[in-house]
């Protein structure tokens, strides 16, 4: 192993290490060509560098590097930038076998890079270095003899394949793609005891969700909603109880196959590729290299290496020794070639277990959706994805009325839309829960095709909350909602300093006209509690408040800025001359008759007139005032349930 290339006392001057630095400042020889792929591994850009030939330059770069262990990240990002190529195979000589396998592990983590590894990574052996017949000998057969590119592609599939499960926007789960828009995780994962699951349009798959440099977690991955359940199998009742339940009966398999709104497409634009459902069994029993893949508590990316995998007689249970959490069910079991060969879902504490994936695919091939095994097999007609601006609920509370803040949301976000919105209202109206519609869309942009022809990598919203800084010294508050925004952002991470540049109003809104003008991802900035314009202003907010409402009006930056609060009219006056106003004045019982009756459709029913009359006007008693939206609100799902029960 080159052990100098982690060692901070690495002369990077002399012999091999010399050699990388004559590489690298042949590939990037000016100071212009250097500096972004320095920003881009995280390391900082000294004055000292632009002053110095390209070679000496690189030198001391590297020594930098070396002392806080990110040289290997230094050469993933040279060796994933097309415009160096000429250098990638010099450096990938001087990397080395081991080396190189981990500065591509990091592209495939950071980037979903497609990796292929070269046929040799080393140098010519010298002819005397050559085996000879009869000094060798197999004593392992099970250690077997791997090959490292089909390591290297099994990890790469996995990676790209590999998804986080939300239910209602919390972390449930983990999944993989077995169809270009099909994906299977354990049934427990939705509800352990129902199925179809209740809840399916609260439910998201979130590909690409692993560490990468310069993005906050808030805008990692790729998001897609699970649109239908296909079929499934329960998890065995002592598994319920959290038992050591190992004969399963072959109808108790614990796994959902599930539709997604639209197939991904890598970050790269190229297909992910799908796992096939193979009804042929498993020999677990040959001890090939086995990894769990998975998203444990909802974290980023993880894998754990499988020891002494056993397999139950009926077929229908695998266990096996390895690392899971909370969040690992429905994560693949994959070997080193590539092959699905189970479904993680469950561990009684002391062993883990999953589900042979031929044992679903035995399940699925009885059934009526046998043809969805079948390579090539053209998927059933998929109901379109609904609209994200007339959704009635959101994560399971009531979004009732607001149709003009559904119309401006909806036209804001076209590419000739306005560009600030003003909500303003009494307190208690449901002006903080405004946000909630604008996350929501964001949620579901990238499978939206208006939302997706106006920002291709999707919407990213998010919210700055004035309450949330009334602590913070008034001298502070502005730099700390500046350091918020970088960090939603993804401009920094949550415990960099912030930039020089960005500290000061007028320098900031120029830094941050250079980050978003090439941005592929529309930003909807949500400024909230402006209740008070003089307080809610103080220590510089409603300056900087002003410069990010006329960055906004430049159309090359895809910027969105909605300002909440009963004051929230004086923070717009005079930054931007047309804002779309949405005054929120609460809810009637037109409104609330207008939602139950559409939910009771969306579950099949119709209402009884009198039973419904009678709770609308227990909800608005006459000679009352109507009560405020978030005292009301949180009542409508009781009273549907009540409504839906008395009708059956």
């Amino acid at each position: 192993m080159s052990s100098w290339w982690e060692d901070p006392g690495t002369d990077w001057g002399t012999g091999r290490p010399g050699r990388v630095a004559d590489v690298l400042s042949r590939a990037y020889e000016t100071p212009q060509a250097i500096r972004p792929l320095i920003e881009r591994t995280g390391l900082e850009w000294r004055a000292e560098y632009a002053d110095a030939a390209a070679r000496t330059t690189w030198i001391m770069i590297l020594a930098r590097a070396a002392t806080s262990a990110s040289v290997l990240d230094l050469m993933a990002e040279v060796l994933q930038d097309p415009s160096s190529e000429t250098s990638h195979h010099p450096l990938e000589i001087l990397l080395g076998p081991e080396q190189l396998r981990a500065v591509q592990g990091r592209r495939v983590l950071w980037y979903g890079a497609s990796i292929t590894l070269l046929e040799s990574t080393a140098e010519p052996p010298d002819p005397g270095d050559r085996p000879l017949d009869a000094l060798e000998a197999i004593t392992s057969s099970a250690a077997g003899l791997s090959d490292p590119q089909a390591y290297m592609r099994a990890m790469n599939d996995a990676v790209r394949r590999l998804a986080m499960i939300q239910v209602g926007g919390r972390p449930r789960g983990t999944g993989v793609l077995v169809g270009p828009d099909l994906l299977i995780t354990a049934a427990h994962v939705f509800d352990p005891r129902e199925l179809p699951p209740p809840g399916l349009q609260d439910v998201d798959a979130v590909f690409d969700f692993f560490a990468t440099p310069r993005r906050s977690p808030a805008e990692t991955g790729t998001k897609v909603a699970v649109t239908e359940f296909i079929c499934g199998s329960l998890p065995t009742p002592g598994e319920l109880a959290g038992s050591r339940d190992f004969r399963a009966p072959p109808d108790r398999l614990d796994f959902a196959l599930v539709r997604l709104a639209a197939p991904v497409p890598a970050p790269d634009g190229s297909a992910r590729g799908h796992y096939p459902l193979s009804d042929t069994q498993y020999d677990f029993a040959a001890q090939a290299p086995l990894w769990v893949f998975q998203h444990p508590l909802g974290e980023f990316q993880k894998y754990s290496k499988i020891s002494t995998p056993t397999r139950n007689a009926a077929g229908t249970r695998v266990r096996y020794r390895c690392n899971t959490m909370n969040g690992s069910s429905g994560g693949p079991v994959i070997d080193e070639r590539g092959t699905l060969v189970a479904l993680h879902h469950y561990s009684p504490g002391d062993i883990n277990q999953g589900v042979p994936i031929s044992a679903i695919a035995a399940m699925v091939r009885s059934g009526p959706h046998a043809a969805l095994l079948n390579a090539g097999a053209a998927p059933p007609a998929r109901a379109r994805a609904a609209d994200p601006f007339s959704v009635r609920e959101l994560l399971g509370r009531p979004f009732v009325h607001r149709e003009n803040l559904r119309r401006y949301v909806s036209e804001m976000a076209a590419p000739t839309g306005g560009r600030t919105l003003v909500i303003t209202g009494a307190r208690g109206s449901g002006i903080t829960y405004s946000y909630s519609l604008l996350a929501h869309v964001a949620s579901r942009s990238t499978i939206t095709e208006s939302l997706r022809q106006a920002a291709p990598a999707g919407l990213v919203a998010f919210t700055v909350n004035l309450r949330h800084y009334v602590n913070v010294p008034v001298a502070e508050r502005r730099l700390r909602i500046i350091g918020d925004i970088c960090v939603n952002l993804g401009l920094t991470g949550p415990h960099e300093p912030i930039a020089q540049e960005a500290r000061n109003t007028t320098t900031f809104k120029h830094w941050l006209h250079s980050r978003l003008r090439h941005s592929d991802k529309q930003w909807w900035l949500f400024f909230d509690s402006l209740d008070d314009a003089v307080a809610a202003g103080q220590g510089g907010v409603n300056e900087l408040i002003h410069a990010i409402i006329d960055l906004a009006q430049d159309p090359q930056i895809p910027l969105r800025v909605a300002l909440g609060g009963r004051d929230a009219d004086r923070f717009a006056d005079g930054a931007d001359a047309w804002p779309q106003r949405d005054t929120v004045s609460g809810l009637n019982a037109a409104d609330v008759e207008r939602w139950l009756r559409a939910r009771a459709e969306d579950e099949g029913h119709h209402l009884d007139d009198a039973r419904l009359s009678a709770e609308l006007a227990s909800l608005f008693p006459d000679g009352q005032p109507p009560p405020l939206p978030a005292q009301l609100a949180p009542r409508l799902p009781a009273v549907l349930v009540s409504l839906l029960e008395g009708g059956r």
